[in-house]
């Protein structure tokens, strides 16, 4: 058995909703779980890495852990990593985030023994969040540092050290079955998250701490959580769904609309999506809410992960049905039947004049290049009262693992002429589009994380930073 590492956990809690600071009922949740590692073997001493960012409230919380805590002033992981490895003269250590509250045993030993014998990386990939965790030597560690300026988390390291040949790096695989990662991410919403509160609270209460790191007790508390015996009949229909990201965005368009179905309608009608993408999930699951609809893709469409999904749709209906958040309101469901598929843009659809009683995008917008036009379009197919739903991203899209607005540092009309695959736009300029046309528009939820560029280009004085800084936000809009 290899010798334990010790474990460095990279983490920025900058607000109450942090994963680290994870509570059910006023216990956090993390502090028990980094103890038992090292209590049962499988890491060294437990390190905890912060920004200088983080409040002093919120580092008090850390301190009080009676865990390690180490300030760095620097707001960006690729840096810290290596100078507290340096500073504590480690020649290995472990690296986690403050997801890591499901990590395997065999996963920590296998990622611990690869780097004592030879391996510069070694990592679990195509994992949940909360599995996620590495294992790395001084000379990958320093590497890093020629990673972008802006703050790169740590789940993108072995991307960006792909990049470095004299590096070995070794991914351990098999760790979840397709089947499996699908039932854990219909959690996330597609995004690196943890299991709510309650759930993970459940798990470490009513399981042995000895049995908290063993695969299987996981996988048996995974099946209580959805109510079903296994995984194995999904395997087949999602493998057959390349490449693994499938996986993730499959289950990211069901938790999507579990997400979001307070703030749909009620009367049913006729919906329109925009961007039904790879994976035309969120399609099929409106075909139970509504008697039908038209969904278009000018872009993205994949005869594979069209009728592939179609197939795990079917396998879903009729054999998991307990796993789709839609309760049908329609006396059939059948989206090949219900559903106009087009690969055109909605501009092209010659849809009639208010023939339209909801209009859903998800991460859409943000590509859209003539917002205008095409809003004016929504406006006049839209049925008086009806209404429209848009997730947008307003990442880089150039790097998404980085939550970085280094793009902030050039105008709208400077953008424009790099052709970019966004456009630029932040939330309120949605807002005063939509509300110019006619729109009663509501925010109705919005991730904000201030990370100014070096240069702020001068157009964008006057904006607000929950505006500029807004990384994703969920907007409705409904026709006066």
């Amino acid at each position: 058995m290899p010798a334990p590492l010790p474990c460095i956990l990279l983490a920025r809690p900058t607000a109450g909703d942090d994963p680290a600071l994870l509570q059910h009922q006023g216990r956090p949740l993390l502090p028990p779980v980094l103890r038992e590692l090292t209590a049962q073997g499988l890491a060294g001493p437990v390190i905890l890495s912060v920004s200088g960012a983080v409040p002093q409230d919120i580092r008090q919380q850390l301190l009080d852990w009676g865990l390690d805590v180490r300030v760095h002033a620097s707001d960006r992981p690729q840096e810290r990593l290596p100078a507290l490895m340096a500073e504590l003269d480690l020649p290995a250590a472990l690296v986690t985030t403050p997801y890591a509250y499901l990590l395997q045993a065999g996963a920590l030993r296998d990622a611990a023994r690869a780097v004592q014998d030879g391996a510069d990386l070694a990592f679990t990939p195509d994992v949940t969040a909360a599995r996620f965790l590495m294992a790395c030597n001084r000379k990958a560690a320093e590497a890093l540092a020629g990673l972008p300026s802006h703050p790169v988390p740590p789940f993108a390291f072995p991307e960006k050290l792909a990049r470095f040949p004299q590096l070995r790096l070794q991914p351990l695989e098999g760790l979840e079955e397709p089947g499996e990662q699908f039932l854990w991410e219909l959690f996330y919403a597609g995004e690196r998250s943890v299991l709510p509160a309650a759930h993970l609270a459940a798990f470490l209460d009513g399981t042995p701490p000895q049995d908290w790191f063993r695969a299987g007790a996981q996988q048996d508390f995974l099946k209580r959580l959805h109510g079903v015996d296994g995984w194995s009949a999904l395997n087949a229909p999602l493998q057959r769904l390349a490449p693994k990201q499938q996986v993730k965005r499959l289950a990211m368009h069901v938790h999507y609309l579990e997400r979001i179905q307070e703030h749909l309608p009620r009367t049913g009608g006729r919906f329109l999506e925009i961007g039904y993408g790879r994976t035309p999930v969120t399609s099929c699951l409106l075909a139970g809410l509504f008697e039908s609809g038209v969904a278009v893709e000018p872009y993205n469409h994949s005869d594979l992960g069209f009728s592939g999904t179609l197939d795990l749709f079917d396998l879903l209906l009729r054999d998991f049905p307990a796993l789709l958040p839609v309760k049908p309101r329609v006396p059939r469901w059948d989206p090949r039947q219900q559903v106009e598929f087009r690969r055109c843009k909605v501009e092209e659809l010659g849809l009639a004049d208010e023939s339209i009683d909801f209009c859903l995008s998800r991460v859409v917008l943000e590509h859209i290049k003539n917002v205008e036009e095409l809003s004016v379009e929504l406006r006049r197919v839209l049925r008086p009262g009806g209404v429209m739903l848009h997730e947008i991203d307003f990442k880089d899209h150039d790097d998404l693992a980085s939550l970085s607005f280094g793009f902030l540092r050039h105008s709208k009309e400077e953008w424009a002429a790099l052709d970019k695959i966004t456009n630029l736009w932040r939330v309120n300029d949605f807002v005063n589009l939509w509300q110019g046309l006619g729109f009663a528009v509501d925010v109705l939820s919005r991730k904000v994380r201030k990370a100014p560029p070096q240069r702020l280009h001068p157009s964008w004085n006057g904006y607000a930073d929950e505006d500029l800084y807004c990384y994703t936000a969920l907007i409705r809009a409904r026709k006066q």
